[in-house]
């Protein structure tokens, strides 16, 4: 009988580090050890895309842990942990920001951050992890137009595996975005998944492989939410507040509308004068 994929509990982090950040996805060191600790303790195996691709037996009780952006700070604090417990994970990256800084995103004062660079990447596959694409621009897809898209998805892909010299597997939709066309995008791509956020729309049982839900952990999320989220526990609450946060966090995507119109107006005006 074939895995169904979308009954593997898949959960997402973005930045893992001390510091304070204005955004609600970065994850102090110290929860993260501790969730890794849960995982370990109930007797999660983690796996990536290409175990469920390739490989002829999946350990039991697989889960899937990702980290979207691909941010330098991983190396410091997420990648350390996850070795020490013997876990590997996902790492999706916009291939237009490998190696710089993250302009796409809403900017408080200076306070930006690095992706990792294409020689990171490398080690970080070498080491086990997998990588995968998060677009190009990191613009939410169901804004493009078709050329757009396509160019996101399929072109995203044929750079990764250029430059990894590896399958390329899945892509996590940028906010976790998605429409019927961006599936069948992603499929003729040659992707075997596609990856999203929490949703309560109705997807077609062929299609899930490219809608697969998957729980981003916040900063505010403790162990109760954190149980919820890998199945532990009843998460009907869970998915409500979290569709609701990812529903709310259009900070981002607006100041992307504002500031490629503004470079369309430059341009036009460039070629008036």
């Amino acid at each position: 009988m074939m895995l169904d994929i979308s009954s593997i509990p898949i959960i997402n982090y973005h930045k893992v580090m001390p510091t304070f950040d204005i955004g609600i996805t970065t994850r102090h060191p110290d929860q993260f050890y501790l969730d890794l600790q849960i995982i370990k303790e109930f007797n999660y195996q983690p796996v990536t895309f290409k175990d469920i691709f390739t490989a002829p037996k999946l350990p039991p009780n697989p889960i899937i842990i990702t980290f979207d952006d691909g941010y330098e700070v991983l190396l410091e604090y997420a990648i350390p942990t996850m070795l020490e417990f013997g876990f590997r994970g996902i790492i999706y990256i916009p291939t237009d920001f490998i190696g710089q800084y993250n302009n796409w995103d809403v900017q408080w004062g200076r306070y930006r951050f690095k992706h990792l660079n294409r020689k990171q990447l490398c080690e970080l596959q070498r080491s086990g992890f997998e990588i995968g694409s998060h677009g190009i621009s990191h613009r939410p897809i169901t804004a493009l137009s078709a050329e757009g898209f396509h160019r996101e998805i399929a072109e995203s892909k044929i750079i990764l595996q250029e430059l990894l010299q590896e399958t390329i597997y899945s892509l996590s939709y940028p906010f976790g975005k998605f429409t019927w066309q961006t599936m069948k995008e992603t499929r003729e791509a040659g992707y075997c998944c596609g990856l999203a956020s929490i949703y309560y729309r109705k997807v077609d049982p062929l299609d899930e492989p490219y809608a697969l839900k998957r729980f981003n952990i916040y900063r505010f999320d403790h162990s109760g939410h954190f149980k919820r989220k890998i199945g532990l526990l009843s998460n009907t609450f869970i998915k409500a507040r979290d569709w609701l946060i990812q529903r709310g966090g259009t900070a981002t995507t607006v100041l992307q509308t504002f500031k490629s119109d503004q470079h369309r107006h430059h341009d036009r005006k460039m070629v008036n004068d």
